[in-house]
């Protein structure tokens, strides 16, 4: 339930993203058009922050394989997770209905 959740939750938050990457323009083409946003959204950046922003964009470009790594990682012991709940559902459900009490209960 909470992984439907976390992916509605991910659609919502970057629906948008995916729209604008779709809309276009009738006078620029998609390529022109991403560059533009990712321009004026650098030019934003710097306007505001000053060159600590551009810095703070090098570090989370540089830091992107470690987040691809922990994401690896996590998917990874998420299924071994799931396989372990299941395995062990039937054990509960077959104590239950002979009226014994599961010993991770105690």
């Amino acid at each position: 339930m909470s992984t439907d959740a976390t992916r509605m939750q991910d659609l919502c938050t970057y629906g948008l993203i995916a729209y604008s990457g779709v809309v276009r323009l009738p006078c620029i083409d998609r390529a022109d058009a991403a560059q533009l946003q990712i321009s004026i959204a650098f030019v934003s950046l710097y306007q505001l922050l000053g060159f600590y922003g551009l810095v703070g964009v090098a570090i989370m470009v540089l830091s992107l394989p470690l987040n691809a790594m922990i994401a690896r990682l996590q998917t990874r012991l998420q299924k071994e997770q799931m396989k372990s709940a299941l395995a062990t559902t039937p054990v509960r459900l077959t104590r239950q209905r002979q009226g014994r009490a599961d010993p991770a209960d105690e």
